[in-house]
């Protein structure tokens, strides 16, 4: 985009999510903006977002940009995040975040894809409104479910065997997900 300088600081916005960050002992912090899976070096980031905004600076840097700012945390005004980007990654496919996820079971990433699930146009994504949609979907499929998490770390997830089947036979019988779904259960 021909950017020589960043004369201001690089700010991580990361209100897609609530700022309830913890997800147990075992999992790195749960920020709407995170970066290397959560980890600062070989220990879980305290401020995951920080994180993602100082690897963009370095980046910058590697490509001869020249930032003079510090790097921060601000919820952007709507018009900042609606204006045209200069540059943009795409993101892996929901069905490819979801393999990565069930397949080596990633806990951290059930619990990421459990937030974004709940993150609508002006609402945050939070575990309780992912916990709710996770539960409504059990209800389409005649299969009781109390979620308390995404990755199944509490002992609060309540489930039956038959629920599981229930999900099992709806997802295997969708022809236009079946193989992605299958691509996706553990082995």
């Amino acid at each position: 985009a021909g950017v020589k300088r960043v004369k201001g600081r690089i700010l991580a916005d990361d209100s897609i999510f609530d700022r309830e960050r913890r997800a147990g002992p075992d999992l790195s912090p749960l920020s709407g903006l995170s970066f290397n899976n959560g980890y600062d070096g070989g220990d879980y980031a305290r401020s995951p977002e920080l994180v993602a905004a100082k690897g963009l600076k370095g980046a910058l840097r590697k490509r001869g940009v020249r930032v003079n700012g510090q790097v921060g945390r601000a919820n952007l005004p709507a018009a900042t995040l609606e204006s045209e980007p200069l540059a943009a990654v795409a993101s892996p496919t929901v069905a490819k975040l979801i393999e990565e996820t069930n397949v080596p079971s990633n806990n951290f990433f059930a619990e990421m894809l459990l937030k974004r699930l709940a993150a609508t146009s002006g609402r945050k994504g939070t575990r309780k409104r992912g916990n709710s949609r996770v539960e409504e979907f059990a209800r389409s499929v005649d299969a009781g479910l109390d979620a308390a998490d995404g990755s199944g770390l509490s002992r609060y997830n309540y489930l039956a065997a038959s629920t599981v089947i229930a999900v099992l036979e709806r997802k295997y019988k969708d022809d236009g997900h079946r193989d992605a779904f299958v691509a996706t259960l553990p082995i």
